[in-house]
């Protein structure tokens, strides 16, 4: 049994689908809404992390490169004093025969002197200093000194002075000082090692590592967030968070390469361990990166926490309304409810009492019709349908009074018709013949017929006719014409004069211009000699005891009544010992199934053909199983009368 849920459930399921409608798309755009602003907060918390680092390594950098540098002040001013010797040199155009003094301080004292002209190329050529400005060798400030050559792109005072790290000729990566000065045209360089800072580089070193771990512990950090300090050689400096992260974007060159280009980059990063999002610094004086990274769905967890909150209250919010709407469902259906049980009512109301009208009137009464909204609309209807029931009633009983006893009219007329019809139940016997008829009518009355006669000089006339129409007029008009057609049998007349006197009978006073198809013949059953005439009827099909099968299509003229004064002539045949003979109207031909397909006289010749030696009675019997399995479930349209008789042998009939 299909479960059909109330009016008010369906209403109360309306409600929720319109909240549904309503509130789902807000709650997917909030939930959108506050990841988008996750992630940005995220990404500028971790910026301003990433900041707050690169600062304090920047001031740790500072401090060890400004302690260095003090360490070299007195190396800073003999390293002026050489460049006021090598300017001197160069302005009095001495420079050639000075050669071997410079040669003499790069050998004893490590001190590398060269210049260069306006070009970038080297008037006094050393080669540490040429590999040092065309290498990409940076200095504590994180500039190229390749920089340092082109005046048009620095600006600083006239002597200039900085600290960088080299591999020197001695096969060592060692410190070096650099001081340079821009006289003219000319660029002077002169390059001291400063190999005593060695021991001081690593404590220096030490402490710029422990300051940058002391800011990374004041970090305001997530649980499963990162920060981490990595050197471009992969080494870790310092950092905090899951391990797991500190190497993460070793896998991802590109990320590394597009921050060394742009100095910061952020994004989400997406790989096997799942979704990341990250930012990434970097360094350039010491070659660091600075990482910060958290998990997708940690920031996912606040927007999705959110997006529960708001469900949550949408749920209270249609529990609420679902309560309200309910009470106030319940309200609007009550006289709905009303209006049910009247129906309900009238249901069970036993409409056979003579007091329908009244009781009625009492359910009329209960219905809500005070109210003006559909439901007092629908009552008022309600209430005329009875109304109009009640007079349909009383109608009905009397179409029903008239229909009974109209029926029972035609049920008299049905047995006058068939008493007037001779008997069939029994056939019909005689000397040297033997018969058998059916009829079928398909209303109470018809206007099919027959008739097995004997005629004044002793033969056998049997006689078969269809009336145009059907029902009571068809009946009236069957029944004259059958009293004219005996009437003229027992006058003694041939069968075409019987046909020819009846037409004139029916045409004399024919109003409705109704029409009757007629066969008679008369059997001579000693010769199997048969007189017949057909006015317009359909064609009889005789059967030999061989299986012979033959038309007898001869025409005497045409429809019987149709014509005053019409002319039919006669017509002889002769029939065979045994040979089968029958006579039908077009109820038989045209009978119709579901498709419309008429039975015809194809399928008439090929039952026929199988009846080769049948008695009459079992051909018209196997003619109607036949008629009725083409026909199936379809309505019978027409009357059904079939005539059969057979000429039998002599010695039989002995």
């Amino acid at each position: 049994m299909r479960f059909e849920p109330s009016l008010r459930v369906k209403l109360v399921l309306i409600i929720a689908l319109i909240v549904s409608l309503a509130t789902l798309p807000l709650i997917y755009l909030g939930y959108r809404d506050t990841l988008e602003r996750s992630v940005a907060s995220a990404k500028n918390h971790f910026e301003q992390m990433s900041r707050i680092v690169n600062e304090g390594i920047q001031l740790s950098y500072l401090n060890v490169q400004t302690s260095i540098i003090d360490k070299t002040a007195f190396e800073k001013d003999d390293m002026l004093t050489e460049l006021d010797y090598l300017e001197e040199v160069v302005t009095n155009g001495t420079l050639i025969d000075r050669l071997p003094v410079f040669d003499f301080m790069q050998d004893k004292w490590h001190t590398y002197t060269a210049v260069f002209d306006a070009n970038g190329e080297a008037v006094l050529p050393c080669p540490v200093v040429e590999e040092a400005f065309s290498s990409d060798i940076h200095d504590y400030l994180g500039v190229r000194l390749s920089e340092y050559l082109k005046p048009s792109d620095r600006n600083f005072a006239r002597d200039f002075f900085t600290f960088f790290r080299m591999d020197t000729p001695t096969g060592k990566n060692m410190p070096l000082a650099l001081a340079l000065r821009k006289s003219g045209n000319m660029t002077l360089v002169i390059v001291q090692t400063v190999d005593y800072l060695e021991k001081a580089i690593p404590d220096k070193w030490n402490t710029l590592s422990s300051h940058i771990r002391d800011v990374v512990k004041t970090l305001d950090l997530h649980e499963r967030s990162t920060v981490s300090i990595i050197t471009g050689m992969g080494e870790f400096v310092a950092g905090r968070g899951p391990a797991a992260f500190v190497d993460r974007f070793a896998y991802h060159p590109d990320i590394y390469e597009a921050a060394r280009r742009d100095g910061f980059t952020s994004g989400i990063l997406t790989d096997s361990r799942g979704r990341t999002l990250y930012t990434l610094r970097y360094f350039v004086p010491l070659d660091w990166y600075i990482q910060t990274s958290v998990p997708m769905e940690v920031i996912e967890q606040g927007a999705t926490n959110r997006a529960l909150k708001l469900v949550g209250v949408t749920l209270a919010l249609f529990v609420l309304i679902a309560a309200i709407g309910l009470f106030f469902v319940t309200l609007l259906l009550r006289p709905l409810r009303r209006l049910v049980r009247c129906a309900g009512r009238l249901e069970h109301f036993d409409f056979k009492t003579d007091n329908v009208a009244e009781g009625l009137d009492q359910i009329a009464r209960r219905l809500p019709r005070e109210s003006r909204d559909e439901v007092g609309q629908l009552s008022n209807a309600f209430g005329r349908m009875i109304r109009a029931m009640e007079k349909n009633i009383a109608d009905l009983k009397q179409s029903v009074a008239r229909q009974h006893s109209i029926e029972g009219e035609l049920n008299a007329a049905r047995d006058i018709q068939c008493g007037m019809l001779p008997p069939a139940d029994k056939g019909f016997h005689g000397a040297g013949y033997e018969a058998a008829a059916l009829m079928d009518a398909a209303k109470e009355v018809g206007g099919d017929f027959y008739d097995v006669l004997e005629a004044p000089d002793g033969r056998r006339a049997f006689v078969i006719g269809d009336v145009s129409g059907k029902g009571v007029s068809a009946a009236l008009f069957m029944s004259v014409t059958l009293t004219l057609v005996r009437t003229a049998v027992s006058e003694g007349l041939t069968p075409a004069e019987v046909i020819k006197k009846v037409n004139d009978q029916l045409a004399l006073n024919n109003p409705s211009c109704m029409f009757v198809t007629l066969w008679i013949g008369y059997l001579d059953a000693a010769t199997g000699a048969l007189e017949f005439a057909n006015g317009g009827h359909c064609p009889p099909i005789a059967v030999t005891r061989d299986g012979a099968v033959r038309w007898v299509r001869d025409l005497s003229g045409p429809l019987v009544g149709a014509l005053d004064m019409a002319d039919f002539t006669g017509c002889e045949t002769t029939l065979a010992p045994g040979e089968l003979f029958l006579l039908y109207t077009d109820g038989v031909s045209e009978a119709m199934n579901g498709r419309r397909e008429l039975f015809g006289e194809s399928r008439i010749e090929g039952v026929m053909a199988q009846l080769a030696g049948e008695r009459p009675d079992a051909c018209l019997a196997r003619f109607m199983q036949a008629i009725s399995a083409h026909r199936a479930q379809a309505v019978q349209s027409d009357d059904i009368t079939m005539l059969a008789f057979v000429c039998k042998d002599r010695e039989t009939d002995q």
